[in-house]
């Protein structure tokens, strides 16, 4: 693939990193007495929440550049010869998210209350599943790929901080520092993201 594409969507995967905390960061600068430590990220986004429409256009932002970002991804690694799992995986996250962000926002609080609600877990934990999974299907696909083949043992430690971190949060989801876990979960993909773009932006034609 001509080098330009693969900074295209290498750009896409920083670009959708950055996005993501730009709502946190924002959510919580317009939204007073919000805890980022104790309360979780969708509350920034529930059903009735301020700033949702700015916070979910964000959000979009966020999630659809994900998807030409897998596809990057796909391509950039030996011409697109091997395995699709990790490209499909993160790309079925992205649309996940979006159907998420604009049919699911959870209930006040995240409680399970209404049907929408309930559907807001039932679709968020694959999605979390799902972008950490990719991450391992990529760290094997890498082993095929003399240039990827350094990313090998970072992408398995980002997908291993990223299960800890999941059960930390479910384990401590109603503790003071749910908020945080959340978002440390968050941080271990966001990085992920921004590193293997900028990894396409530098390769070779």
């Amino acid at each position: 693939m001509a080098n330009r594409y693969l900074k295209i969507y290498g750009t896409c995967g920083i670009i959708s990193a950055i996005l993501l905390t730009v709502a946190y960061v924002v959510g919580a600068i317009l939204r007073p007495g919000y805890s980022s430590i104790s309360q979780a990220i969708s509350e920034l986004v529930e059903a009735g929440a301020p700033n949702k429409m700015l916070l979910d256009i964000i959000l979009f932002g966020f999630h659809g550049l994900v998807i030409p970002f897998a596809y990057g991804m796909h391509r950039g690694i030996n011409e697109g010869k091997g395995s699709k799992v990790g490209p499909l995986l993160l790309a079925c996250a992205g649309i996940i998210g979006i159907i998420l962000t604009a049919f699911f926002p959870c209930d006040p609080g995240c409680e399970f209350v209404t049907f929408r609600g309930i559907m807001h877990i039932f679709l968020a934990i694959p999605m979390g599943f799902m972008i950490l999974f990719s991450i391992l299907a990529f760290s094997i696909r890498f082993k095929d790929t003399e240039s990827w083949y350094i990313y090998v043992s970072y992408s398995i430690i980002t997908f291993s901080a990223g299960v800890l971190l999941g059960i930390l949060s479910v384990v401590f989801a109603t503790s003071v520092i749910g908020g945080l876990l959340e978002r440390l979960i968050s941080a271990s993909y966001q990085q992920w993201y921004i590193v293997m773009g900028i990894k396409l932006i530098r390769s070779e034609s």
